[in-house]
């Protein structure tokens, strides 16, 4: 990249953004990994993993969004449903069992429709829309 076009600065701003929230983010979780263990150095390797982690989960499903064409959906319906748990859990217990099921019927659902535009792609790559 050029220097005299000011794109370098700005990217490198957003790396540095991006960073400094991965910190934060891990140093916020420290004392709740502590809370669980004893050992301070199981806390805070843990907590670099999980910022690897979290990167490569996201790079990860950026290129499966290319691939998987329900994939946003199925995260998104997840992502509320956990949601909405946290915010009932006050109010009303709901058990494990229902959540694994919940998560279950959505990977079914989200295979389903892989399957479904596997089989419709290959019905065009041999001249027949299959139903």
């Amino acid at each position: 990249m050029k220097m005299e076009s000011g794109l370098l600065p700005h990217f490198f701003g957003a790396l540095l953004l991006i960073e400094f929230s991965d910190i934060v983010f891990a140093l916020d979780s420290i004392p709740a990994i502590i809370a669980i263990t004893t050992d301070t150095f199981f806390g805070i390797f843990f907590q670099y993993l999980h910022i690897l982690g979290l990167r490569s989960m996201y790079f990860f499903l950026a290129n499966m969004l290319r691939k998987f064409e329900y994939l946003e959906y199925s995260v998104a319906a997840i992502l509320v449903f956990v949601g909405l748990k946290l915010m009932a859990a006050h109010h009303v217990v709901i058990p494990e069992w229902f959540s694994l099921a919940f998560i279950f019927f959505i990977a079914i659902g989200w295979s389903h429709s892989f399957y479904k535009k596997n089989e419709e792609r290959r019905g065009k790559i041999n001249g027949f829309l299959t139903i």
